[in-house]
């Protein structure tokens, strides 16, 4: 679900002056063409980014779902700042709302899932050291 999300958060399409983009072209080119409140928000969703990709190989532990929680709300940051920026007319259309819905929806039902799965492995991990502790005896 996470990698949905994800996907979903790429290929939000943004109005160009020409073609409409990619929000993923966006993020990887906007840190040295846009304005400059604007390249912050885009910095900030990158690292994010990166940081999601570097405890997606990290054992889940509430660290590391607040750091989900933390990054999700990083990544609607860009977002945020290019809704308010622009009337609402310039994003009523299905490859800006579809993606956008997408994202929203599945990444925090993703860290709800993660949620779910870590209690459950730390429920084995508490049963399964009171089974040794009860062999032991």
């Amino acid at each position: 679900m996470r990698t949905l999300a994800i996907l979903a958060y790429f290929l939000i399409f943004l109005k160009g002056s020409i073609i409409p983009l990619p929000f993923g072209m966006l993020l990887l080119f906007g840190l040295f063409e846009s304005e400059a409140s604007i390249r912050l928000f885009i910095g900030i969703a990158d690292l994010a980014l990166i940081t999601l990709l570097i405890i997606s190989f990290k054992k889940k532990s509430k660290t590391i779902l607040i750091i989900e929680l933390i990054a999700y709300l990083l990544l609607l940051l860009p977002l945020a700042k290019i809704f308010i920026s622009f009337p609402f007319e310039d994003f009523n259309y299905f490859w800006f709302l579809f993606p956008v819905s997408c994202f929203i929806l599945f990444f925090p039902l993703s860290i709800y899932q993660s949620y779910k799965d870590f209690k459950k492995e730390n429920a084995n991990s508490k049963e399964l050291n009171l089974s040794q502790h009860n062999i032991e005896n």
